[in-house]
């Protein structure tokens, strides 16, 4: 029951976000969320953004994107003990509030089996679907 605690926590923190983000007047139809989860605890939030190329070259935007995951992951990366069993969580809510999909792309889904999270939960037009990391079984207990 813990989990579904943590499913509604990460719904509410997304709608809240989601309906005055300043990426709306961008013309952005659908924001991503991404919640790292570690010991039943939101521990990071990220979401699908520009790619920070102005840091390299100011004033220029090349149009690449940062995943959800990507930005969850970075910003968990002082607090995340690779060691311990961790998940995601990806909510994606249309302009209405009501779920939509946010099953992660495969880069994403590599990434997550490289770190060795356990799952993701994700939103689909319906309620939520899990993968499955299919490596997890191999990591060190």
């Amino acid at each position: 029951m813990k989990q579904d605690r943590i499913l509604r926590e990460c719904l509410r923190i997304s709608r809240e976000k989601n309906l005055a983000h300043p990426l709306r007047s961008k013309g952005w139809k659908y924001i991503h969320w991404s919640f790292i989860i570690q010991d039943e605890k939101i521990i990071s939030v990220g979401m699908n953004r520009d790619a920070a190329i102005e840091v390299i070259l100011p004033g220029r935007k090349d149009g690449r994107k940062i995943h959800a995951e990507q930005d969850a992951v970075r910003r968990a990366r002082n607090t995340l003990q690779l060691s311990k069993h961790w998940y995601m969580v990806n909510v994606r809510l249309n302009k209405k509030g009501l779920m939509r999909n946010s099953a992660p792309c495969s880069r994403c889904r590599s990434i997550s089996e490289w770190l060795g999270m356990d799952r993701i939960i994700f939103t689909i037009n319906e309620g939520w679907a899990t993968w499955l990391n299919p490596y997890e079984h191999r990591r060190k207990k």
